[in-house]
């Protein structure tokens, strides 16, 4: 089902697109900041509860990853 079928305007598409640009770009900001905490990998196994504490202290957080 496209955008054309729910009625939405030119506004309302141009603004979908412009809030997707930008979770994509959060997305992209977040992987750069994992591969640092993450010694260069982007693999992670890290739960939500930890995403805070990694970012906010990553020496100390690397280090309890790596044990």
């Amino acid at each position: 089902m496209g955008l054309a079928m729910t009625g939405a305007g030119d506004e309302e598409v141009k603004s979908l697109a412009m809030g997707m640009t930008a979770a994509i770009e959060h997305l992209v900001k977040f992987e750069h900041l994992l591969e640092k905490v993450n010694g260069g990998r982007k693999e992670t196994n890290i739960g939500m509860g930890h995403r805070h504490d990694a970012l906010k202290e990553p020496e100390k957080f690397r280090a309890s990853a790596t044990k």
